[in-house]
């Protein structure tokens, strides 16, 4: 499922590379960060054929493994010359949760599932090349993930698992191509 979500996420980015209504200077960017939306701590890739309409696709570090993630960004307008600023929100799915027990390796996993989020997107500068990303990211959380703790508990006496967040943050610092 993961490698088939990210095959059509490349292949609509190949395909869009071609339509019309292109957004202003800022059609890719690739940033460092921490967050659902850079599989743990990562790189996260976007791309908008069109100007408030775009696609992600991120692969990080989750302690617990690779993670990753894609979806799709709608933003708002930005004017260089009023604002520094721009709000955006975003669908997708990728890495969620990491079960990450030290003493039985064995047992660490990661979870994927959907997730919606909103931030904003702050540059410092006045034509600036690159910019600042904060957000909020709310994951639905599938069943698998109580579950797989239900059964640690019970089948191998694995007390201590750390609830994940109900909200998560996200941070990043992009550079537009």
């Amino acid at each position: 499922m993961k490698t088939q979500l990210f095959v059509i996420l490349f292949l609509t980015c190949i395909l869009s590379l071609t339509a019309s209504g292109q957004s202003d200077d800022e059609d890719f960017s690739a940033g460092l960060g921490a967050g659902l939306d850079y599989g743990g701590i990562g790189i996260n890739l976007s791309f908008f054929p069109m100007e408030h309409v775009g696609f992600f696709g991120s692969v990080g570090y989750a302690f617990a493994g690779m993670g990753t993630s894609g979806g799709i960004q709608f933003r708002t307008n930005f004017d260089k010359s009023t604002s520094s600023y721009r709000f955006y929100f975003t669908g997708m799915y990728g890495y969620q949760s990491a079960i990450l027990i030290w003493d039985a390796r064995e047992h660490n996993r990661l979870f994927y599932g959907l997730s919606i989020g909103a931030g904003m997107n702050i540059m410092f500068f006045k034509n600036s090349r690159s910019f600042l990303s904060f957000g909020l990211v709310v994951p639905f959380r599938n069943p698998d993930y109580q579950n797989y703790v239900d059964n640690l508990f019970s089948k191998y006496g694995i007390e201590t698992i750390t609830k994940p967040s109900v909200v998560n943050t996200s941070i990043g610092y992009h550079f537009i191509f």
